[in-house]
Protein backbone atom coordinates (compact mmCIF):
# COMPACT_ATOMS: atom_id res chain seq x y z
CA UNK A 1 0.00 0.00 0.00
CA UNK A 2 1.84 2.95 -1.22
CA UNK A 3 -0.56 5.61 0.97
CA UNK A 4 -3.25 4.41 3.12
CA UNK A 5 -3.82 8.34 3.85
CA UNK A 6 -4.85 8.44 -0.02
CA UNK A 7 -6.30 4.90 0.25
CA UNK A 8 -8.67 5.81 2.68
CA UNK A 9 -10.22 9.05 0.37
CA UNK A 10 -10.05 6.59 -2.32
CA UNK A 11 -12.66 3.83 -0.23
CA UNK A 12 -14.85 7.26 1.04
CA UNK A 13 -15.41 8.63 -2.75
CA UNK A 14 -16.38 4.91 -3.71
CA UNK A 15 -19.01 4.51 -0.75
CA UNK A 16 -16.78 2.06 2.03
CA UNK A 17 -16.60 4.48 4.99
CA UNK A 18 -13.20 3.86 7.02
CA UNK A 19 -13.81 2.44 10.45
CA UNK A 20 -11.65 5.71 11.93
CA UNK A 21 -9.72 8.17 10.46
CA UNK A 22 -6.44 6.71 9.28
CA UNK A 23 -3.99 6.29 12.33
CA UNK A 24 0.07 6.62 12.97
CA UNK A 25 1.91 3.81 13.44
CA UNK A 26 5.99 3.33 13.42
CA UNK A 27 5.82 2.09 10.16
CA UNK A 28 3.96 4.77 8.57
CA UNK A 29 -0.14 4.90 8.67
CA UNK A 30 -3.17 2.63 8.84
CA UNK A 31 -6.89 2.62 7.59
CA UNK A 32 -9.32 -0.16 8.79
CA UNK A 33 -12.54 -1.05 6.96
CA UNK A 34 -14.79 -3.66 7.97
CA UNK A 35 -16.47 -6.22 5.18
CA UNK A 36 -20.33 -7.39 5.37
CA UNK A 37 -19.36 -9.99 7.27
CA UNK A 38 -17.93 -7.72 10.01
CA UNK A 39 -14.22 -8.80 9.20
CA UNK A 40 -12.01 -6.10 10.11
CA UNK A 41 -9.27 -5.48 7.25
CA UNK A 42 -6.42 -3.11 7.86
CA UNK A 43 -4.39 -1.52 4.32
CA UNK A 44 -0.71 -0.34 5.92
CA UNK A 45 2.00 1.75 4.25
CA UNK A 46 5.22 1.96 5.27
CA UNK A 47 5.93 6.13 4.31
CA UNK A 48 7.83 5.99 7.51
CA UNK A 49 10.15 3.10 7.16
CA UNK A 50 10.15 1.88 3.58
CA UNK A 51 12.89 -0.82 4.20
CA UNK A 52 10.05 -2.78 5.93
CA UNK A 53 7.43 -3.18 3.01
CA UNK A 54 7.02 -5.51 0.45
CA UNK A 55 7.21 -4.97 -3.02
CA UNK A 56 4.25 -6.55 -5.58
CA UNK A 57 4.80 -10.59 -6.28
CA UNK A 58 7.24 -10.15 -2.94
Amino acid sequence: MPDAREAAETLRTRGVEPLSDPFSVATGWIVEVADAAGNIIGFTDYTANPSLGRTAGH
